[in-house]
């Protein structure tokens, strides 16, 4: 078998269940913290996940961080490796996200930050050209580039295939994944359709469900 992409879009936040796009970087609702806990439960693979990424938003940082809490009692365990390549597409309040610094303050030791994947700008407002699609289609395919080189290192004899998840956004992960119909906390497993990594578009394939 070979590296799996297990995406997840994050669980329901507080706009989801207002309708409202105005509010500030919006954590989960208490059904989008049952949805986390259902996940958990369901999701059979945390022993394989070798990597977690997350769009820096509160409400996807919040769903790796209890949809995989398994992953963080490993004897070396994991941190939740933030990307803004992920982010959502939308320029509403609801996608402006937080300052880094406030971010590790609340978060702790439970996300990493590394600057080639997220800039000293995070949590400023979307400027038109951020919303064209073929601007979402080219982080989208950054995304995807920086997530293979990634996982190329992790495929290894005694590992040959671990496990990655992404947690983002429904309208994000429509471009990321090339499917449609996002729910929350809806997880999808995918593989690179080309096993050799050289894929320029490096695109994904979906496979059977986690």
């Amino acid at each position: 078998m070979p590296l799996i992409i297990d995406c997840v879009r994050h669980a329901q936040g507080m706009h989801n269940a207002l309708t409202d796009w105005s509010i500030h970087d919006p954590n989960l609702t208490t059904l989008g913290l049952s949805q986390c806990m259902d996940l958990q439960r369901r999701y059979t693979h945390a022993k394989d996940v070798a990597a977690i990424f997350s769009s820096p938003s509160k409400r996807t940082i919040v769903t790796g961080a209890l949809s995989f809490a398994q992953v963080f009692n490993k004897p070396k365990p994991l941190q939740i490796t933030l990307m803004s390549d992920l982010q959502e597409i939308e320029a509403e309040q609801c996608n402006r996200g937080t300052p880094i610094p406030d971010l590790q303050k609340e978060f702790g030791t439970r996300i990493q930050v590394i600057s080639s994947y997220v800039p000293s700008s995070w949590g400023s407002n979307k400027s038109a050209k951020d919303v064209e699609v073929k601007t979402i289609e080219a982080r989208a395919l950054k995304a995807r580039r920086d997530i293979r080189a990634f996982g190329q290192k992790l495929v290894t004899k005694a590992n040959p295939s671990p496990r990655i998840v992404v947690v983002s956004h429904s309208g994000y992960l429509e471009h990321f994944t090339e499917t449609h119909g996002w729910g929350n906390a809806e997880l999808r497993s995918f593989v690179f359709t080309d096993a050799s990594f050289k894929d320029a578009q490096a695109r994904l394939t979906e496979t059977k469900a986690a």
